[in-house]
């Protein structure tokens, strides 16, 4: 849960494997001026491999500037184009 108040900086509708889901993301930054990594991202669904037990989430999910947080969030979305991907709606935005 956050704690303060985020300003929603990009969303981006990511590339999917023949999936019937349309998958999100954004990038947001704390207001809060005492943040050391005040940037986050979010995405609308989580994946795991056919082959796999639980879903991969990834262990990270802010940094220090906007750049490493689209990196991070494009790495992750990276997973989407497997076409032995199961996709998990998590729905939290």
């Amino acid at each position: 849960m956050r704690t303060h108040a985020f300003e929603i900086l990009k969303e981006y509708t990511l590339p999917t494997s023949g999936l019937d889901h349309i998958v999100k993301g954004r990038i947001s930054k704390s207001l809060n001026p005492d943040s050391t990594q005040p940037y986050t991202w979010e995405i609308s669904h989580r994946w795991r491999k056919s082959n796999s037990q639980g879903f991969y989430y990834p262990s990270s999910v802010s940094a220090t500037t906007f750049e490493e947080a689209r990196t991070q969030l494009f790495f992750y979305a990276k997973g989407f184009l497997d076409s032995n991907v199961i996709v998990l709606s998590d729905a939290h935005y």
